[in-house]
């Protein structure tokens, strides 16, 4: 029931991401500790799922991701306007990070 993936940190409260569970994608952006789902996208079970993030700009997000067996079609997800701004409380940078998220224990 957990999920993994990569995405840019301001904080522990504060990041968007993109996780990859055993059926579906999920990007996902969390403001003063609240977690949103921006978009979910189901695919099919697979044992490998390569992930990527562009940030343009300083601020600008693209997320994408592969399920072909060498990684090299990667398709876009598309969020219009997925952005950086704001994350990051005023003294601090972002960061890009790895991610687990499911219940705890």
């Amino acid at each position: 029931s957990a999920s993994g993936g990569l995405g840019l940190i301001g904080d522990e409260n504060n990041y968007v991401a993109l996780l990859a569970s055993k059926d579906s994608l999920l990007v996902v952006r969390a403001r003063e500790g609240k977690k949103e789902i921006l978009k979910k996208i189901a695919t099919p079970s697979r044992k490998y799922i390569r992930l990527k993030m562009t940030v343009r700009n300083g601020k600008d997000i693209v997320f994408s991701y592969s399920g072909d067996i060498d990684g090299l079609q990667f398709q876009t997800i598309d969020i219009n306007g997925l952005s950086a701004a704001g994350l990051p409380p005023w003294d601090r940078g972002l960061r890009a990070g790895l991610f687990a998220d499911g219940k705890a224990g």
